[in-house]
């Protein structure tokens, strides 16, 4: 009411006119109470997505930033081809370590071999030198009783 009191009339208003007017302002202080609140409301949702956006920042920055991604991938991949070259390293010393292994293998077969032949002539000799010496010691002792 004392809105429209302020305004210069040409005519003055009926008491009908007058309840529509304040019904007016009523419904005009509703929505204005109601922008309000949506403003409140507006207000907080960008302080929570200022927050956000912040915090998102701070975990770009704490993972790599903007290229954490390629980044990391590279990582891995270098870190690959070192472990794959370490496991050719040691498959080649390995490998390296069988033949010589095999190597070995044959030369000890080739000495045990040897040892048999060896220890049958040891005995061959063993024989031959008891029939020797039983027939010299039998000779030598037919020969002092002589």
């Amino acid at each position: 009411m004392a809105r429209l009191q302020t305004r210069s009339m040409t005519r003055p208003i009926n008491a009908f006119e007058q309840s529509q007017l304040d019904k007016l302002y009523q419904e005009l202080d509703k929505y204005a109470c109601l922008v309000e609140t949506e403003k409140a409301k507006a207000a907080v949702i960008e302080k929570d997505v200022a927050t956000l956006r912040d915090e998102i920042w701070e975990r770009h920055k704490q993972n790599g930033g903007v290229n954490a991604a390629a980044n990391n991938t590279r990582l891995l991949e270098k870190q690959s081809r070192l472990l794959e070259s370490r496991l050719d390293q040691a498959l080649v010393k390995f490998n390296k370590c069988v033949s010589r292994n095999k190597i070995l293998r044959k030369e000890i077969d080739c000495l045990r071999g040897d040892r048999v032949t060896f220890e049958k002539v040891y005995k061959k000799l063993e024989n031959v030198s008891e029939v020797f010496m039983s027939y010299s010691f039998w000779s030598y002792g037919i020969l002092c009783l002589c």
